[in-house]
């Protein structure tokens, strides 16, 4: 079967190559696409058609080689580093070798479809990840697909149309004091004791720190840099306690003695401050099951608190000794006051109570 812009030519027992044409490159030669299609010629057809059609509405895109793996390292480079700070660029690097690679890397860019992405999500779901790993991983590929259509490597972005898990509320737990001595004590062995000391003492969200960096210490001066990316309040300088400064000191001369010991397989140029043995970014869920879970089981507390609890605790201990909460809101980098006041009413009505008998003691005793 012929036409002016397309042929269908048999190629042995169900093969067809199919032509089509494209247009004409600027010395006026006839361009053509390619394809041979196993099936019946019924099958040819209808792949004709659909190409010819996604031609005439602009949408065609004309078939790669190049695999997913590969468009990932160009993205980064070309699209992704001048517009980054080199710590964000890191994370995207590593969240898409610790989740997409292994996974999709060695599929075609022209080939992939939505149900590709969605196995990804599935997979991932399956592997016992939080939904806000999963659309972290999601986000950072949906971004370097973006960039393909505009490319022209795709005719659309097939991570836009996946369906991503809900984001669980769960209620919140804070530690009372003799709760935090217990976690403590259960912690004094664990390699990772001073994060969640840091945790403890700062408020800082479990990924501000595990991308802490030792640029953003000043121990001596005993204050912390945190490089929050929720909101511009998000990033905010903390001051640490003299117990937290020398937890610090003691855990900066164990990495030196681990990275000597390890030599060139430390990474030393990442200079975080909670890594892995390795030098490396910490994986959470690693962090979670195999450090915080046991730690809690070992002090005897509620197997369902969370990492993050321990910056609840942190806010929820200020708040119950009166700390003012504009105070409190600058050390969790909350946007606006209002924000740490909605998080944590469930600490008010006791400090209602105290400031109505300040008010008592101050206006009425003695009247």
């Amino acid at each position: 079967m012929a036409r002016r812009d397309g042929q269908i030519t048999s190629r042995g027992e169900r093969k067809w190559l199919v032509r089509w044409f494209l247009g004409r490159d600027e010395g006026g030669t006839r361009k053509y696409g390619s394809k041979l299609i196993h099936g019946t010629k019924r099958d040819a057809q209808k792949f004709l058609t659909s190409v010819q059609r996604s031609r005439d509405l602009g949408t065609y895109v004309e078939p790669t080689r190049l695999l997913l793996g590969d468009y990932l390292d160009k993205w980064l480079e070309t699209a992704a580093r001048p517009k980054l700070a080199e710590r964000t660029l890191a994370s995207y690097r590593w969240l898409l070798s610790k989740y997409v690679r292994p996974v999709l890397g060695t599929t075609r860019l022209d080939q992939l479809r939505p149900l590709d992405v969605q196995g990804l999500i599935g997979g991932m779901e399956k592997e016992g990840y939080s939904p806000r790993t999963i659309r972290l991983a999601h986000a950072v590929l949906g971004s370097a697909l973006k960039q393909a259509v505009r490319w022209g490597l795709l005719a659309n972005n097939p991570a836009a149309l996946v369906q991503l898990p809900k984001q669980r509320a769960r209620a919140m737990r804070a530690l009372s004091r003799q709760e935090v001595v217990r976690f403590r004590q259960a912690a004094a062995e664990n390699r990772y004791r001073t994060l969640f000391d840091f945790m403890l003492a700062t408020g800082a969200r479990p990924s501000e720190a595990r991308a802490l960096r030792w640029d953003d210490l000043d121990v001596e001066a005993g204050t912390a840099l945190i490089r929050g990316t929720k909101t511009t309040g998000s990033r905010r300088t903390v001051p640490l306690p003299r117990s937290i400064r020398t937890g610090l000191l003691e855990h900066r001369r164990a990495q030196a003695e681990r990275a000597l010991r390890l030599g060139a397989r430390y990474a030393r140029d990442l200079d975080l401050v909670f890594p892995n043995a390795a030098g490396l970014p910490v994986d959470e869920r690693n962090l979670v099951q195999r450090h915080f879970k046991a730690i809690v089981q070992r002090a005897g507390l509620p197997g369902s608190l969370r990492l993050y609890d321990l910056r609840h605790t942190h806010a929820t201990l200020l708040m119950a000794e009166g700390i003012n909460p504009k105070v409190v809101a600058e050390r969790l980098g909350h946007s606006t006051i209002r924000t740490t006041l909605d998080v944590y009413s469930h600490v008010q009505p006791g400090m209602q109570e105290e400031a109505t008998d300040r008010i008592e003691a101050t206006l009425f005793r003695g009247a």
